[in-house]
């Protein structure tokens, strides 16, 4: 009798590209402590003056509009300290008749905006702890207190040893930051005012926060225009509309166009790696040529799409009215993360197959790998279905070796979930998360396969409430309900998802699946639920009272009932190849 075209001795493994899951981030370092410092209604800017320690005499660094010294704030309630950066608004004093009253207006302006700061809250836009007064070390106005940027501003990071190695991926995601919370500010009806990449903080892991917006705008309604108030070396990222001021004595105002165009000279920097017009080191001549429109050089580095987009970012007509919106870059943003976004390539051994017997027992789990040098990599499990298995119940051995997957990352998420109540391991659950959305996608495109139905809606929504769920509870966002609780609610709605496919496929299409793989797939079910009823923790406590000593969740518990153990007991049936019946 002739071998099958996809025995064993043709076939030993076929790989695919997992499905992308949208990754869990970090929270920036920035916000680790801000919790902390929540402050009442009646105390919107709270006086830090007294909890601020280690400030030295001299600044360590000055920014644009300000001098930032080194400090250390004292957090009430908690043993802990934070390192601080402590900005002192650096401006000419008003004179004249009216210079007490122009100071006055001034610090009410200056106090207006920082309570509208105060009130921000996003990851990607620097939050502000308070304030400290000391007029003989910091002027006339209040210093504003925030965290240290461990990572400098993106201006160092981007030079330094780190920053050379940044890849394609790591470069949209600095580039995701800044759009987010660039995006952020103009929903609140924000404008930056001085987008550059000193005004863009980084943390040690890499993630990016928005600093310095409105101060040029502060500045400019002190009675300065806002070409006075750009300051040195942001020339090259400023929109030229705002540097040429009117001839009737209009007041330039920065505006969100503006914004995109600083964007576009952020962009040009975090890709070229250079900042805007570095082989021009005067600034007189940077302010002639942004002017007078003659933007950048171009560098290889800078693809043709990119360049394209950056065109329009640039872009002068109607004064920038043409350049996109930055919801419009947003979007630009995330698709070019989806496309640089390093796959996962799932490795699937395929058993031995013949013509009169299935050795199910010879199952091995799949494999994830960053490459594959053993043959062809397919764009996804139902093309390798197309091109490789012509036969739906290969899709089955696929279908079975995911699930079995999935109950051991589940298991383990759980035992994760059980041992920490809180300071989850972020790595440890970043990993677990995107092996549980590879499956549960992958599970759904094999069932869309069994039942041959391209439109069928797949598992995508279990994917996505496990990443809100897992976000919440590690950047600790106040969820309403307990981690294990929610957790659980979303297994026992992805076992009765299971269940109810496999009961329909079985239902419309009985001779697809072999009574082998039934058994095996209502064991898993059984399985996920076994592992939520592990998470009730009202339940294990009961559980724990009357078997002390027990831990909530063991290795035996991981493998019985088991689809795995289930087919190592059938692996010697013999069925038959065309009905699947026991021989």
């Amino acid at each position: 009798m002739s071998t099958p075209p996809w025995s064993a001795p043709s076939l030993p493994e076929v790989a695919f590209i997992a499905p992308r899951v949208p990754p869990l981030r970090r929270k920036p370092s920035f916000w680790s402590h801000v919790a902390t410092k929540r402050n009442s209604k009646n105390d919107p800017l709270p006086d830090l003056t007294s909890d601020i320690t280690g400030l030295k005499g001299h600044p360590v660094a000055n920014g644009g509009y300000g001098d930032i010294f080194k400090a250390v704030l004292r957090i009430k309630g908690a043993t802990s300290v934070l390192q601080v950066a402590v900005k002192a608004v650096r401006r000419p004093l008003p004179v004249g008749n009216d210079a007490e009253v122009r100071l006055r207006k001034g610090r009410k302006r200056i106090g207006r905006e920082l309570r509208v700061w105060k009130k921000l809250r996003h990851e990607n836009i620097l939050p502000l702890c308070g304030l400290v007064y000391d007029q003989a070390n910091f002027g006339p106005f209040p210093a504003m207190v925030c965290p240290w940027a461990s990572g400098g501003n993106l201006n160092n990071y981007i030079e330094s040893s780190r920053g050379l190695r940044l890849s394609m991926a790591d470069k949209f995601d600095i580039l995701n930051d800044v759009t987010s919370g660039l995006q952020y500010l103009h929903s609140h009806a924000i404008v930056h005012g001085d987008l550059t990449s000193p005004n863009i903080l980084m943390d040690s892991a890499g993630r990016a926060c928005l600093a310095d917006f409105g101060m040029s705008t502060i500045l400019a309604e002190f009675g300065n225009s806002y070409f006075s108030s750009v300051r040195q070396g942001a020339i090259r990222w400023t929109a030229p509309e705002l540097l040429i001021e009117p001839e009737d004595g209009t007041l330039l105002m920065p505006t969100t166009q503006a914004d995109v165009y600083s964007f576009g000279s952020i962009m040009f920097q975090v890709l070229s790696g250079n900042i805007p017009y570095h082989h021009i080191k005067n600034e007189l001549v940077v302010l002639t040529e942004v002017v007078k429109n003659r933007r950048p050089q171009r560098c290889s580095a800078i693809s043709d799409i990119y360049w394209d987009f950056l065109q329009i970012c640039w872009s002068t007509q109607n004064r920038g009215t043409g350049r996109p919106t930055i919801n419009e870059v947003c979007r630009f943003i995330s698709s070019q993360i989806d496309i640089h976004a390093v796959p996962t390539i799932i490795v699937i051994p395929i058993p031995i197959l013949g013509a009169k017997s299935l050795r199910v027992s010879q199952r091995k789990p799949l494999r994830r790998q960053v490459s594959y040098q053993n043959g062809a990599v397919h764009r996804s499990l139902a093309s390798a279905v197309d091109f490789i298995f012509r036969d739906r119940r290969l899709t089955q051995i696929a279908l079975d070796i995911v699930c079995h997957d999935l109950c051991s990352c589940l298991n383990r998420l759980a035992n994760e979930i059980l041992t920490k109540v809180s300071d989850y391991n972020f790595p440890e659950m970043k990993k677990l998360y995107t092996r549980l959305g590879e499956d549960i996608n992958l599970i759904g495109e094999a069932i869309a396969l069994l039942k041959q139905d391209i439109h069928h809606p797949g598992l995508a929504p279990y994917v996505s409430k496990l990443h809100h769920i897992l976000q919440t509870a590690l950047r600790d966002e106040g969820s309403l309900d307990p981690l294990p609780d929610t957790v659980r609610r979303l297994l026992l709605g992805l076992a009765n998802a299971l269940q109810a496919e496999w009961s329909s496929i079985t239902m419309l299409q009985p001779e697809i699946i072999w009574p082998v793989y039934q058994l095996c797939y209502d064991s898993y079910v059984k399985k996920i639920r076994t592992i939520a009823d592990s998470l009730d923790i009202p339940r294990q406590e009961a559980a724990t009272r009357t078997s002390p000593g027990r831990p909530l969740l063991t290795q035996s518990d991981a493998r019985s009932p088991s689809g795995w153990s289930i087919i190592n007991r059938l692996g010697k049936l013999k069925l038959s190849p065309k009905t699947g019946r026991n021989e």
